[in-house]
């Protein structure tokens, strides 16, 4: 059954008091990032500057069978670490899932790394965690993947982009995930879109001018798209709406689940922790996600949080 949790063409409605107060939810998450920067528990490389950072769960939900959840960091895909990540890895290893954030090489052009390379690093990344899902105790089925910004575009080219892959992956291993969570995600590489003539600085970006109709996203998409999520800000200059909602209808016409929300009178960096590590919005995009893993069980259900967790952002219906 195709259910179509957003849309477009009608206002937001305006957000409540950006301060959390003290709910179930926030105290838990953020006793747990309060307790420092984890390490992982093991750090695979699979080669060249690129890794897969594992952490176990505290207690499985399943054992030998147990969900797992797979992080892509942002940066512009040429910059950012799996590091920012490892407090909301560790949070979800406490509640029983086995997660895993990569570290793919990062693009430079003086170097003639393109962003090309990211995208073969990440299918090269996912394949290896499902191909050693029996080694972790995983469900091979049952694999989440989550990016934000440029790692939410390559999130997405998981489930979109067909060429750019690695020539020593296994093809017979798929690198498309279960479900998709996706924030403030460069899915757009299209003319004037991200990487391909958008004003990101003084001049004009042309980075993926020359390959952009097989790299981006928003332009290759398919009738096998997964349940999906996408947390936005709606003065977003990188990404555009238009882009999200054709997104979503073709996830609505895959038959899975878009469910879209956002922050009225956010940009784009939703995932910046130059304040504090757990800002409002990153406390509210993590309620989010808890609730959309647990609405299709990987997940227990979270804590209760309060209304103010409730109206920092507003779904688009």
């Amino acid at each position: 059954m195709t259910r179509w949790i957003a849309g477009i063409g009608v206002a937001l409605a305006m957000a409540g008091t950006c301060e959390l107060q003290a709910s179930e939810f926030s105290d838990k998450i953020q006793a747990s990032f309060d307790a420092g920067n984890p390490k992982p528990t093991k750090i695979f490389k699979l080669r060249d500057q690129v890794e897969v950072h594992y952490f176990a769960p505290t207690q499985p939900i399943e054992s030998g069978n147990n969900p797992a959840f797979v992080y892509i960091h942002g940066g512009g895909w040429r910059g950012g670490n799996p590091k920012g990540s490892y407090r909301w890895c560790r949070y979800l290893a406490e509640h029983g899932v086995s997660v895993f954030t990569i570290r793919y090489q990062r693009a430079n052009e003086k170097k003639g790394i393109k962003p090309i390379q990211c995208v073969k690093d990440a299918k090269t990344a996912m394949r290896w965690v499902r191909a050693n899902a029996k080694k972790f105790g995983i469900n091979p089925d049952k694999i989440a993947v989550a990016g934000n910004s440029a790692g939410g575009h390559l999130a997405t080219a998981l489930v979109t982009i067909k060429n750019y892959t690695d020539a020593g992956d296994d093809l017979s291993v798929s690198c498309r995930p279960d479900l998709l969570l996706l924030a403030s995600p460069v899915i757009d590489n299209g003319p004037g879109g991200y990487g391909n003539g958008h004003p990101t600085t003084k001049q004009a970006d042309y980075r993926v001018k020359g390959f952009w109709r097989d790299f981006s996203p928003i332009h290759n998409l398919n009738k096998n798209l997964p349940d999906s999520f996408v947390i936005m800000g709606d003065e977003d200059p990188l990404i555009r709406v238009v882009s999200v909602e054709l997104f979503g209808q073709a996830v609505a016409e895959s038959s899975s689940e878009f469910e879209w929300w956002v922050f009225p009178g956010k940009g784009h960096g939703l995932f910046s922790s130059k304040e504090s590590y757990l800002t409002p919005e990153l406390m509210h995009i993590f309620y989010r996600w808890h609730v959309f893993l647990a609405k299709h069980e990987y997940l227990p259900a979270p804590l209760s949080a309060g209304d103010e967790v409730q109206t920092l952002v507003e779904k688009k219906n």
